[in-house]
């Protein structure tokens, strides 16, 4: 069985940070290896000049073949003359970006949440196979868990970034410029890149061109200590109010200095956005510590985050997670969540959670520096039975029954 894939050339995605082909790739990673065991994996760099004439070809030699996109099915993807099926995270904002023809000549498709599975139902479509299989991230974040205890209040950590970010520990909360010049052969290919990319997209090349024009880089390291909340957040997503997170962050910790909230931003990121964020913190006066990252943070970068940090906060009211919930909570990081209501893999043995319509995002942020501060060994119950949950949630070893059965009746209906 041949399964065709397509990830973007990695010069052109260094500088489309936050747009769909980043998320397009995680997801590819996390499941290549479940497509590894069944077959041969073919990567497209073109998907719209290349598919074609790979299927046309698997076709004549009577080979199966199948095209797998990592993203919600849109309007280039029904067009797309072959069998195909997408896997992707669905918000309820991104209903609108969902082809419905797409769907429809689609073989299957997969989401990764219980919500966003309800909402692929409520579509039309013609015997589509639609699953609920989260993303099998476990055995990689797994070894990033803290095997034994630790003093988290004395522990110190460090993060590379660019330096797009905004601290309020610093005097000016932004980094100092560090300017220099991006080498002739780097921007030319980055140019190249751009022109087959966009191709007739004018505003598209444009817009690309003058953001290379305007990005400055202030190479900054992060120095970590205390107890650290970690949230991920597409600022673009009405139901994820960072805004609302800050302050009731720095409500519950006002007069505490070891306390620090670290804002890692997603998604197509506006300037707007940005000064907002600066001009939020700029009127704060609090002794705890708020750092917002605009940037893109490699793999180790971000693997680094995870580990400098003691819980990941569920900025989102909707139901469920995304996937760096399970990333962070494979690692061991108990989870915060304010939302009301049932959530798998969230319990009260790996996460605080809100026990009425009553209880704030305050109180739970309190609770859980007390737990992290004052008892070592009960933290780290919490985050070891984490660690445990998700295994039997998103391990290679659970999804991979689950996931084959759905290829195999995938595949029986191959014409």
């Amino acid at each position: 069985m041949i399964y065709i894939v397509f990830s973007k050339r990695d010069e052109l995605m260094m500088h489309a940070v936050g747009i769909k082909e980043i998320q397009q790739y995680a997801h590819l990673k996390d499941f290549l290896p479940l497509l590894e065991q069944r077959g041969t994996v073919v990567v497209v760099r073109e998907a719209q000049r290349e598919i074609k004439p790979i299927h046309k070809f698997l076709d004549y030699v009577e080979q199966d073949c199948l095209y797998i996109f990592f993203s919600p099915p849109d309007g280039p993807y029904s067009k797309m003359e072959c069998p195909k099926m997408f896997i992707a995270q669905i918000d309820p904002e991104d209903a609108h970006s969902i082809s419905v023809s797409g769907m429809q000549a689609s073989l299957a498709g997969v989401t990764f949440g219980q919500a966003s599975l309800e909402l692929l139902q409520q579509k039309p479509h013609q015997g589509l196979l639609v699953e609920c299989i989260p993303p099998p991230v476990w055995d990689e974040f797994e070894q990033l868990h803290d095997k034994e205890p630790i003093d988290r209040s004395t522990s110190s950590y460090s993060i590379e970034t660019n330096g797009n970010i905004i601290d309020t520990y610093l005097p000016s909360l932004r980094p100092e410029s560090v300017r220099y010049a991006i080498p002739l052969a780097s921007r030319v290919r980055s140019v190249i890149s751009a022109f087959l990319y966009y191709k007739t997209d004018i505003y598209g090349l444009r817009k690309f061109i003058g953001r290379r024009r305007r990005d400055r880089f202030f190479a900054t390291k992060i120095e970590l200590t205390g107890i650290v909340y970690t949230a991920i957040v597409n600022p673009k997503r009405q139901h994820k109010n960072w805004k609302s997170l800050i302050l009731e962050f720095c409500t519950a910790f006002e007069k505490v200095r070891d306390a620090t909230l670290i804002v890692k931003m997603v998604g197509p990121i506006e300037y707007k956005t940005q000064k907002a964020a600066l001009r939020l913190l700029r009127n704060l006066s609090v002794h705890c510590r708020v750092i917002v990252i605009f940037c893109h943070l490699f793999e180790d970068q971000y693997k680094a985050l995870i580990q400098s940090s003691t819980f990941i906060v569920k900025a989102s009211d909707s139901k469920g997670g995304g996937s760096s919930l399970l990333q962070f909570m494979s690692a061991g990081k108990p989870a915060i969540s304010s939302a009301q209501g049932d959530e798998w893999p969230l319990n009260r043995n790996n996460a605080f959670l809100a026990n009425s319509p009553t209880s704030t995002l305050r109180q739970l942020f309190t609770e859980s520096y007390d737990l992290a501060k004052n008892s070592p060994d009960q933290y780290h119950l919490m985050a070891q039975n984490a660690t445990n949950t998700l295994r039997s949630y998103c391990s290679i070893a659970t999804i991979t029954p689950q996931f084959n059965a759905l290829m195999d009746a995938v595949e029986a209906k191959l014409p």
